[in-house]
């Protein structure tokens, strides 16, 4: 049952009836998971098929939130790591209405420190197509070889450095950053829509601790997919 002192502005919000929205490209809202069954369901509009970047931050200490992204039949993506940042990157199939919905896993939930969600999504003609490379690869623990499941590796725009990307927060949500996608259990991630052609900066997210490194990767010009292969990271 919720909290009779509900703290969460956006209550009641817990299914696609009562979803919060529009969510204007950019915006940030703070939502609370208050008790062990809420659901908090929001809700935006595209108007391309650009691809659509949610990223839920500020996932109170010791909590597991996860992200779900959907149309109004299924789950298209999801991101469900135990870290305390959850991220996904979609390319939706046509322009239209997407839910949100951000859960507690197993009943985790707070009604004192709320999260933070943000989107981002491009408002151009309808039926664009997305430009740039689909790039995939792999990521271990260089110590150990251990796979790290539920980091967050992203390129950053040409032209952008790391210092650039720390200095502006270094969130996987940033206008600075080109594409992002979350490791599965495996290790392996996907990026969509990459730049080609010119030498991208890349960082990983993981477990609260952010590595970056300049000049990572150049995928060549007109590629329209790529392997990065084994990338192997250290946290020293």
């Amino acid at each position: 049952m919720p909290p009779s002192d509900d703290p969460d502005p956006f209550e009641p919000n817990d299914d696609y009836n009562q979803a919060t929205g529009p969510l204007a490209s950019g915006d940030s809202v703070q939502g609370y998971i208050s008790w062990a069954d809420d659901l908090d369901v929001f809700f935006l509009q595209t108007a391309s098929r650009q691809p659509i970047q949610v990223s839920l931050t500020g996932i109170p200490s010791g909590e597991d939130f996860d992200l779900f992204l959907l149309d109004d039949q299924e789950v298209l993506a999801s991101s469900e790591g135990t870290t305390q940042e959850e991220f996904i990157e979609f390319v939706p199939p046509a322009a239209g209405v997407y839910f949100i919905a951000v859960a507690g896993w197993d009943g985790s939930s707070s009604a004192s420190s709320p999260y933070t969600l943000t989107v981002t999504y491009d408002g151009g003609a309808a039926g664009t197509t997305p430009q740039g490379a689909r790039a995939f690869g792999r990521v271990v623990n260089q110590a150990n070889g251990n796979l790290l499941f539920g980091g967050i590796f992203g390129v950053l725009n040409p032209g952008v450095t790391c210092s650039q990307f720390s200095a502006a927060g270094g969130g996987p949500s940033s206008e600075l950053v080109a594409a992002a996608g979350e490791t599965n259990a495996q290790g392996f991630f996907e990026l969509l829509t990459v730049p080609t052609g010119q030498s991208l900066a890349a960082f990983f997210l993981f477990d609260g601790r952010r590595i970056c490194a300049d000049g990572f990767e150049t995928i060549p010009d007109g590629s329209l997919e790529w392997d990065m292969g084994l990338i192997e990271v250290s946290f020293d």
